[in-house]
């Protein structure tokens, strides 16, 4: 089944396929009108992105067109948009979401993306109740819930906002979000933080309009702060404290659910070069004399890396552990393991 062209409604300034809106007005108003109202009043979404199965990047469709209008009309690169490019995806698998259940949000790591489903939809969902192929956006693995021993993966149908956000540190104005990512932890379970109150330094916050990860400086307040309103029992339970408060200048108060390098860092942790996915721990870094360094997050000590074999790979498998001392081992692989990992 072809991915269908999404419109901005004007109404709510969100983006929406055309089977969405006849949903979303059917009892308002005539299919008819409804029809109207998605071609003449609903703009298409200039800013949507779709991967190009030629060459596995993501364009917006003004792109498209202006690559392949010497080749081909333009209803047919229309068509080629519509049926053979897939809209590209935010998250990636192994990163870390928040997902909106009803009542509240889950917090979990992608597990799959990108799947497509057959599933009867039943009477008023397609034609005449026949099983359509369905993509679904993610498949995610909750940390926990809450009142509950089993952790079912979570279905994301659409990859918007208002459904699936990437975990970062929340400001003061979404404390809902921050209430529902921090792990519930008692008093007496706390483990000792890495940074103390009016230590500086840099968390990850909302990535910028290109996708990118944005980390920004800030000096800690208050490490445990209370958050309002905690529940404390069953599906809707949810953290009392976190470990910091942040004050990140020019932005205002920023809360830190999980003492996290994903998350919290010193200031010359910073990564050299922004991602669009979960924070690696481990960072290759230049010097000078054209030599590479391997750069980690935690520990801190800094390897030498050969050029040509970085130059020939970019993927490493990067091995730390206890009863390994200060070495770290490199080799040309696709994983990377933490000390955790190994310790496993």
């Amino acid at each position: 089944m072809p991915e269908q062209e999404r419109r901005i409604d004007p109404s709510d300034g969100k983006a929406y396929t055309l089977p969405e809106v006849l949903e979303m007005y059917r009892q308002q108003y005539e299919v008819s009108q409804i029809r109207l109202y998605w071609f003449h009043e609903m703009k298409p979404d200039e800013q949507e992105r779709r991967i190009d199965p030629s060459d596995g990047k993501a364009y917006t469709l003004s792109e498209v067109l202006g690559m392949y209008r010497q080749q081909y009309e333009v209803s047919q690169i229309r068509l080629y948009w519509f049926h053979e490019m897939k809209p590209e995806l935010r998250f990636d698998v192994g990163d870390r979401v928040l997902c909106n259940v009803g009542e509240r949000r889950l917090v979990g790591v992608v597990k799959m993306k990108d799947v497509w489903t057959h599933g009867d939809h039943g009477e008023g969902h397609g034609d005449h109740g026949e099983n359509h192929c369905q993509r679904i956006a993610y498949l995610v693995q909750p940390d926990a819930i809450p009142g509950s021993e089993s952790k079912p993966m979570i279905t994301v149908w659409y990859d918007d906002d208002e459904v699936v956000c990437r975990e970062r540190c929340f400001h003061e104005s979404e404390s809902s979000l921050t209430k529902w990512a921090a792990p519930i932890i008692s008093e007496n379970q706390r483990k000792p933080l890495r940074f103390s109150p009016d230590e500086i330094v840099v968390i990850r916050i909302w990535d910028t309009d290109g996708g990118y990860e944005q980390w920004v400086c800030g000096r800690v307040l208050e490490i445990w702060p209370s958050l309002p309103e905690p529940v404390l029992e069953g599906f809707l339970q949810s953290a009392d404290a976190v470990p910091y408060k942040v004050d990140v200048y020019g932005h205002g108060i920023f809360y830190c659910h999980r003492d996290d390098r994903t998350l919290l860092r010193r200031p010359e942790n910073v990564p050299r070069a922004p991602g669009q996915r979960l924070t690696a721990r481990f960072e290759l870094r230049e010097r000078m004399f054209d030599n590479l360094t391997l750069h980690d997050t935690i520990m801190q000590p800094d390897c030498d890396v050969d050029r040509a074999a970085a130059d020939n790979d970019d993927n490493y498998e990067i091995v730390r552990a206890s009863e390994l001392g200060d070495q770290i081992v490199v080799s040309s692989s696709h994983e990377i393991l933490s000390a955790s990992e190994l310790g496993r």
